[in-house]
């Protein structure tokens, strides 16, 4: 026998909360007294302990099979059995997930090892495809206590009531994650301190009670039980509420952050206090108290999911630290671009052009290590190596295009060139957007980072076998290229004769201020279009950001022709106070007319790059263009700069504010356009 002496006996059915001896034989409780006496039983004192009736967990993830590294289901079932949890029930985000037999049998069979009673449910879908239905008879005969896709909200209403009619086939319940995606933007942040202070579109209040509300009324069609999982907006326990009058069968959970925390945390614990739902308002928590008070919520559930130290332990990204990728990134073009000329002049262009190849795939193929680490660090490493590939090529690459023909349309040549890079420009936010920004909504870091690995991996392949077609062909160089007729004398690679081009020298200033207001429009335009347009999530601002890229890509397109029946510099000049103009705007208006504004600015920016480029260059000696060009591709830095300072002028003030940083490199541009681009040589 045992005998539990001076413990805080609890018991919530019959009410008894008070100070007394608890008596046992044969694990059932026979006695319950002030005080008890009995003869060789076995003494615990629980002195300032609780003596209750074993807590039980319905919503737990213990990481088991797939993810042990960050908990498994012997750690967690000591866990939960140190906080006085006797039954806890685990979710099926494994993996694999549990979503057939023979996992969810390799689950329970780790299960039973354990002191208390660890269950699971399975999947509703197939490996969380929101799809097919897995075999509910299947599951529910091997073991499973009921079905959830948690952690990945079921889009398909079709989907959603398919399966409660099969749940009420059953006798059984499905258990619902209620976030709509396509109402949310990042995910862990809730949408006012998000918008507020971080400037970005968060998890909104209504993708979880609209989606809510959809499912509650699915339930109240088929009559089946469905039950809500950590619920933690005020109007998400009005819906429970209402569908509960109609008679509904819809039961809810509350996890203890909802009602114990704010977004608040989120100020002084950064990405510890990440969480989906996110924490919310103070009315909010106080809502989902008094749901628990009225019995509209009858679950508390911790949502227990561990995570890795290294998924956890990473710096919060501000704007201006977020900066630091465009200070990687342009920086590569300034370190790359005197060593890229050097091997040009030794080498040939060829040579140039197959340094910036390997370099790129490498870079490409350190992201690998970088996402396994998690390391921001080594992204910026990897992203630094990357970039000095691609100023490699654009050391060697706008010079040969610029000569292949006479100097008069070589704006025109370099423009044409630069719209296939458009093209990219186009098509990149919207695989990004598609692979990178849905990574937010759910399912696992370690299988999203895998994600991205594949996306780097191909494309390193197919600049590896860019690489190997220029190694075994034949490309014209020097005279062939040019036409040269350049005396010896005239051949001495010389910055200071360079730098004597007023042109050139004028035309390297109003690269760099180019670059650098062109890298910061780009850079914020997600942030200024989410914070005007309140409409817009972050997925859909890089569609506009897309569209952006369209216009760039048309602006060259429709601007390309008027090259040879107007002077470049006089377009240039036009385009230049033209976005002026926009920067102004940008300050003035909001709404979906302030994000189209913006986006009518890549419009009058998109010949400006390629036409300073020529304008700079010609002219000049053809012993002197590769030196130039590497001057030139090193004035890229200017994006490395630009998207620094916004970030900071965005964090102190507004976003919209920092697009008037932008008003001094459009106007020197534009200057450059009309009065500096003419060639002369200063003595």
């Amino acid at each position: 026998m045992l005998l539990i002496k001076n413990g805080r006996v609890m018991d919530p059915k019959s009410g008894l909360d008070q100070v007394c001896d608890v008596l046992v034989e044969d694990g059932k409780i026979i006695k319950i007294a002030p005080e008890i006496k009995e003869e060789g039983a076995e003494i615990l004192d629980a002195t300032g302990l609780v003596v209750a009736p074993g807590l039980v967990d319905i919503h737990v993830h213990f990481r088991e099979p797939g993810q042990t590294h960050k908990e498994d289901i012997h750690t967690g079932a000591l866990a939960a059995a140190a906080g006085g949890f006797t039954t806890v029930v685990m979710m099926a985000n494994t993996s694999p997930t549990i979503s057939d037999v023979e996992t969810l049998q390799e689950v329970l069979q780790s299960a039973a090892k354990e002191k208390i009673n660890v269950k699971t449910v399975a999947t509703i879908t197939k490996n969380f495809n929101g799809q097919d239905l897995t075999d509910f008879k299947a599951l529910l005969e091997a073991g499973a206590v009921g079905f959830s896709d948690d952690g990945i909200p079921l889009e398909s209403s079709k989907v959603v009531k398919e399966a409660m009619e099969e749940a009420k086939k059953l006798n059984t319940f499905i258990s619902l994650h209620e976030e709509d995606p396509g109402l949310n933007g990042v995910l862990g942040f809730n949408e006012n301190i998000a918008k507020e202070h971080f400037h970005i579109c968060g998890a909104t209040g209504v993708a979880e009670y609209a989606m809510m509300a959809r499912d509650v009324m699915i339930a109240y069609a088929t009559k089946a039980h469905v039950h809500i999982q950590h619920l933690s907006k005020e109007e998400s326990v009005k819906v429970v509420e209402f569908a509960q009058g109609l008679g509904a069968q819809v039961t809810a959970e509350v996890a203890p952050q909802h009602f114990s925390k704010t977004e608040a945390l989120l100020l002084t614990q950064g990405s510890n206090a990440k969480m989906n739902p996110p924490l919310r308002l103070e009315s909010d928590r106080r809502a989902v108290i008094e749901g628990l008070k009225s019995g509209v919520i009858t679950v508390i559930a911790t949502d227990h999911a561990p995570h890795h130290a290294d998924e956890k332990n990473v710096e919060d990204i501000t704007k201006a630290t977020s900066g630091l990728l465009q200070a990687a990134y342009f920086g590569g073009y300034f370190v790359i671009a005197t060593p890229a000329a050097l091997v040009a002049r030794k080498f040939g262009f060829k040579g140039g052009i197959i340094m910036g190849l390997a370099l790129y795939a490498i870079g490409a193929l350190l992201i690998i290590p970088a996402s396994n680490a998690y390391s921001f660090n080594m992204f910026l490493g990897a992203f630094f190596i990357l970039a000095c590939g691609l100023g490699s090529l654009e050391t060697n690459a706008n010079p040969y295009i610029t000569k292949l023909g006479s100097d008069k349309d070589a704006a025109f040549r370099i423009n044409i060139a630069q719209i296939f890079n458009g093209v990219g420009q186009f098509l990149g936010p919207i695989i990004g957007g598609a692979l990178f920004l849905s990574v937010t909504h759910g399912g696992d870091v370690a299988d999203n980072m895998r994600s991205v690995q594949m996306v780097y991996v191909g494309i390193a392949a197919i600049i590896i076998i860019m690489l190997l077609l220029f190694v075994f062909n034949k490309l014209p160089e020097g005279s062939e290229v040019s036409g040269s007729t350049d005396s010896p004398a005239d051949n001495e690679v010389s910055y200071a004769k360079l730098f004597s081009y007023r042109h050139f020298r004028l035309g390297a200033l109003s690269q760099f201020l180019y670059i650098a207001a062109q890298v910061g429009a780009g850079a914020f335009f997600i942030n200024y279009s989410v914070d005007h347009w309140s409409e817009v999530t972050d997925s859909q601002a890089a569609f506009f950001f897309s569209i952006a890229l369209v216009a760039f890509m048309i602006g060259r397109v429709v601007t390309t022709p008027l090259l040879k029946k107007f002077r470049p510099g006089c377009i240039l000049g036009v385009y230049s106070l033209i976005n002026v103009c926009i920067m102004i705007l940008l300050n003035i208006l909001t709404g979906s007319v302030s994000v189209f504004t913006l986006i009518a600015s890549f419009f009058f920016m998109s010949i400006s790059f390629p036409t300073i480029f020529a304008l700079s260059i010609t002219d000049i000696p053809d012993a002197l263009v590769k030196t130039a060009s590497s001057v030139l591709i090193m004035t890229i830095v200017g994006g490395a700069i630009m998207p620094y300072f916004m970030g900071l002028v965005a964090d102190h003030h507004n976003i919209e504010t920092s697009f008037l940083l932008l008003i001094p490199c459009f106007l020197f541009v534009a200057w450059y356009g009309f009065f500096g681009s003419c060639p002369k040589v200063m003595k």
